[in-house]
């Protein structure tokens, strides 16, 4: 089994993802950036894509990495990873159901301010990312189905971990 932890970046997907892991028994944590950072250090600056996710390969390799891991790790995967763009989304958690990957995808429901002041806290260099991509995350979190969302803004931590696994155990 995968779950997917969707959201804008910044909205708390590691933090919930970890919590998660906590909770469960037999589960891994899989970063799908750590794909993106090695195809970025294999490519030439003047050929790299200011978003690894555009590189095909990235798709392809994620969703390969997590059908493997699928059939070989009895445990849950759990994903915590920014999909924005109905393409990619297809190409990776598509591609994972396709192939009978029981996959549960949840999209932590953040509202822009919100994201933007925990973006600030990080106080790194992912502020500007982050804001440049929320109208993005925002108008594709919308246009998937509601049960998929987990409102975060104001639950707690510990809150957004229990409804994602009642959520699964109602399937």
């Amino acid at each position: 089994m995968i779950i997917w932890i969707n959201g804008a970046f910044g909205s708390g997907k590691s933090t919930v993802s970890n919590a998660l892991k906590d909770k469960m028994s037999k589960s891994k944590i899989y970063d799908p950036e750590i794909i993106g950072s090695f195809i970025n250090q294999l490519t030439p600056k003047y050929k790299r894509k200011s978003d690894f996710q555009d590189y095909p390969a990235w798709r392809k390799w994620n969703a390969r990495l997590l059908l493997l891991f699928s059939k070989v790790y009895s445990g849950v995967i759990i994903v915590p990873m920014s999909l924005y763009q109905e393409d990619y989304f297809n190409e990776i958690v598509g591609e994972l159901q396709y192939r009978r990957i029981d996959v549960y995808h949840f999209i932590l429901d953040v509202e822009d301010e919100i994201v933007i002041k925990r973006l600030k806290n990080r106080n790194d260099e992912t502020l500007a990312w982050g804001i440049s991509k929320l109208s993005q995350c925002q108008d594709f979190f919308k246009r998937r189905p509601k049960t998929e969302k987990i409102a975060y803004s104001k639950s707690s931590v510990d809150d957004a971990v229990n409804k994602i696994l009642a959520n699964i155990a109602s399937k």
